[in-house]
């Protein structure tokens, strides 16, 4: 059966740290349990994010006016250097990023990522993690490159969610497929 992890962040920032809330249960049954911990500070995210997504775009924007030819017939150096650019903060954010996930040096965080870890058991579990949170920079990180997902539980489906929502109205389906017609 699939495992359904809800991962609400509340409130903090990256200075200080996020409060966090787990759920874990069997999916469409109640959870089976609920523990708090915390997301350690990473006060470097944010921007390394955003120098990531301006560089993806300069890099973008190049290709947009079509080629970039120098005096030799060859593509510009300028390219070059933008596909640098782009690769290189690309590794530098995802980097930072794990780590931030993986960081050992903060008791609150191992603490609630082995909770996390026994309350899910068998690495083969099919899990859906439903990340919660109103903090827009959080919504945008590509959480599915932590090694939670990529190195141990790899059954694992990654969706962001609010931290408040109302369910939609549920409407009941007919089983007539018109009505008044007749053949």
């Amino acid at each position: 059966m699939t495992k359904l992890v809800k991962f609400k962040i509340d409130e903090g920032n990256f200075e200080i740290g996020f409060k966090v809330s787990v759920q874990v249960g069997e999916e469409g049954e109640l959870y089976d349990s609920e523990f708090k911990g915390y997301l350690p500070p990473a006060v470097n995210i944010p921007n390394d994010y955003e120098s990531w997504q301006e560089n993806y775009l300069k890099l973008s924007n190049s290709w947009c006016g079509g080629p970039i030819v120098g005096r030799a017939g060859n593509i510009n150096d300028e390219r070059g250097t933008l596909i640098q650019l782009a690769i290189d903060s690309a590794k530098d954010f995802h980097s930072n990023f794990v780590n931030w996930l993986n960081t050992e040096n903060d008791k609150k965080f191992q603490s609630l990522k082995k909770k996390l870890y026994q309350k899910l058991g068998d690495k083969n579990t099919e899990i859906r993690f439903i990340i919660q949170t109103d903090d827009p920079v959080l919504k945008k990180l590509p959480w599915h490159i932590w090694d939670l997902f990529t190195e141990e539980y790899t059954n694992a489906e990654v969706a962001i969610g609010a931290n408040e929502f109302d369910r939609p109205p549920i409407i009941p389906i007919s089983n007539q497929l018109g009505s008044g017609l007749e053949l």
